[in-house]
């Protein structure tokens, strides 16, 4: 997946969730994409359930 996320830039949602167990690459090498893009790979339906979780409260909480 590809994930906008303005409230916070690539390192800090990388640390965020990696301490939630996620793994996430930055995207800011693509073409026209910033700092606030990472991609994020997941295999399983309860995986997807667990990281749209975890990324609410990482980006409500904010850097």
């Amino acid at each position: 997946m590809l994930v906008r996320h303005r409230a916070v830039s690539h390192p800090e949602l990388q640390r965020l969730l990696v301490s939630k167990g996620f793994y996430v690459r930055d995207a800011s090498s693509f073409y026209s994409l910033g700092p606030e893009f990472s991609r994020i790979s997941v295999r399983l339906p309860e995986e997807n359930s667990a990281l749209i979780t975890a990324l609410k409260e990482v980006l409500r909480r904010g850097p």
